[in-house]
């Protein structure tokens, strides 16, 4: 291995004046490390007079990790047998923050020729090819954001100032057609909730940054949902415009109401299954009294042979012709009386039926629909036979405006719930009960099933997710245990929402969960009703 060279310096005029003012470091040290001059550039590094640096030690500079290294290459040049001709080598600056710097060197003599010092040349370290791949990538990511996102700055009187292609792209007009133009002479304000649009613009003032989604007019008159993130574009400490970054939400909208369509079509598969077992049900209802009724009526038959043979009898008396008719008169009444409860199944089918097509705004009392609803549940044969049920329907709640099928189907969701997680459990008990509380109508709806586990109590209202079987069928049978879509809790928060209600849950594995309903009162008078 050659050995390497070592530059001398002569004391004299190390610092000229391109030296002094150059963008490198430049600083010179004795053998204690001390710096005994050094260039502008050092003292803005350090934000410090030359004067203050000057026998302050050069290791002060040097980060911690890199001392060993700095010292070790300083005590070799000292000694005339440098290991290496340049480092690099971690400097840390007044506000602590390192960065890497290339260090090579040059020993000093002084006028007697002695070594005095030596001369150091730091300058700030750039790995090229890192430096090259890192643009690369920022060039493709802004390039890939270009095109996806509309790009668009604005003064902060909202007045277009630029936009990118994907822009006119988006909404049909060129740049030039947008430059100039208020923006919100593109944007539809009817369509953007007041409290949402008031919070919006509070935060850009607070935080200078906002999100919102606003519905665009294109060219073509196309209105074009849209999320926009907002940040303040800042110069000196001071707010000169806005950026505003736009994703087109076409797409995700559609994608939202083809699944909305899927949903509603497996609801509506699951009303019918659910129909069917319902009519199984209601046909089990109704032959109870139609039985009441054939047997009333053979006997009714019987009863009114034996009076007919009593009055062609030579014993016919009034008071026995009082008895007899009497007699006939009980079993009529056993029929009348199962014929009513026949009207009264019919009758509160028919009514469910006629409700669950209207889907138009009307005055609710939603403890008489939880009361039409739990009635109806008698169809299903494990709610009726099986289930301790008690019930706590506080009368006269406070009406509100609604769509009468979003709170049945709320309340049936969440009973089937209940009902489904008490299937195999030894103990079934549900407890239903509403009433209004300050602002608020309370439902509670709780089972004695076997709880939600923890690992999945975040996961219940998340569409499509569901812990319950399918129906698993052989050759031999099929097993009826309750089965799963894992679309009905999150059917029910979707259906609140439009009301400001909400739906939480208090649960203990073995002993049940408890879901309570909360529909606020006041918000949903006919006079504060808005988008439903």
């Amino acid at each position: 291995m050659s050995k390497i060279q070592i530059k001398y310096l002569q004391l004299e005029n190390l610092f000229e004046d391109y030296i002094d003012t150059d963008k490198d470091l430049y600083v010179h040290i004795d053998k204690a490390y001390r710096v005994v001059d050094c260039n502008l550039s050092f003292c803005s590094f350090m934000n410090s007079l030359r004067s203050d640096l000057v026998k302050s030690s050069i290791l002060e500079a040097v980060d911690t990790d890199d001392k060993s290294k700095f010292l070790s290459l300083v005590d070799s040049v000292f000694k005339e047998s440098p290991s290496k001709k340049r480092i690099i080598l971690y400097l840390k600056d007044y506000l602590g923050v390192k960065s890497p710097y290339k260090l090579s060197y040059s020993l000093v003599k002084d006028s007697f020729g002695k070594i005095s010092g030596i001369f150091l040349k730091l300058s700030k370290f750039i790995e090229k090819k890192s430096q090259s791949s890192i643009s690369t990538t920022w060039k493709a990511i802004y390039k890939s954001l270009s095109e996806s996102y509309a790009i668009i700055t604005i003064t902060l009187k909202n007045v277009i100032l630029t936009s990118n292609p994907a822009t006119s792209s988006i909404l049909g007009f060129s740049k030039d057609d947008l430059a100039g133009k208020d923006i919100f002479d593109f944007i539809d304000l009817n369509k953007i909730n007041k409290k949402t649009f008031d919070n919006f613009l509070g935060n850009i003032e607070k935080f200078g940054k906002a999100s919102i989604e606003v519905c665009l007019r294109s060219k073509e008159g196309e209105e074009i949902p849209m999320h926009f993130s907002v940040s303040d574009i800042i110069s000196n400490n001071t707010t000169i415009g806005r950026l505003a970054v736009g994703r087109d939400l076409r797409e995700q909208k559609l994608l939202e109401r083809k699944n909305k369509a899927y949903e509603l079509k497996l609801q509506n598969q699951i009303k019918l299954a659910e129909f069917g077992s319902m009519i199984q049900g209601v046909a089990h209802n109704l032959n109870t009294p139609l039985f009441g009724m054939k047997s009333s009526s053979q006997l009714l038959e019987r009863k009114l042979e034996k009076l007919k043979n009593f009055v062609h009898s030579d014993q016919f008396d009034k008071e026995t012709l009082e008895k007899e008719i009497t007699d006939v008169m009980k079993s009529n009444d056993l029929i009348l009386a199962s014929a009513l409860k026949q009207e009264k199944i019919i009758s509160n089918m028919m009514g469910k039926a006629r409700q669950e097509q209207n889907l138009n705004k009307e005055e609710l009392d939603l403890s008489h629909i939880m009361e039409q609803e739990l009635e109806f549940m008698l169809a299903n044969q494990f709610f009726k036979n099986s289930v301790e049920k008690i019930f706590d329907l506080k009368k006269d709640l406070p009406k509100i405006e609604g769509i009468y099928s979003d709170f049945s189907q709320i309340f049936t969701n969440i009973i089937k719930n209940g009902l489904d997680a008490m299937y195999n459990c030894e103990k079934k008990q549900l407890l239903v009960k509403i009433y209004s509380e300050e602002d608020k109508i309370i439902t509670v709806v709780r089972d004695s099933g076997s709880g939600i586990p923890d690992d999945i109590k975040d996961k219940i209202f998340n569409p499509f997710f569901t812990t319950k079987p399918i129906y698993v069928k052989d050759s031999k049978k099929i097993i009826k245990e309750p089965t799963g879509t894992g679309i009905g809790l999150d059917n029910v928060v979707t259906l609140l929402k439009p009301y400001g209600g909400t739906v939480k849950f208090i649960t203990q594995l073995g002993k049940g969960t408890e879901f309570i309903i909360i529909v606020p009162i006041s918000k949903n008078r006919k006079q504060n009703l808005s988008g439903l």
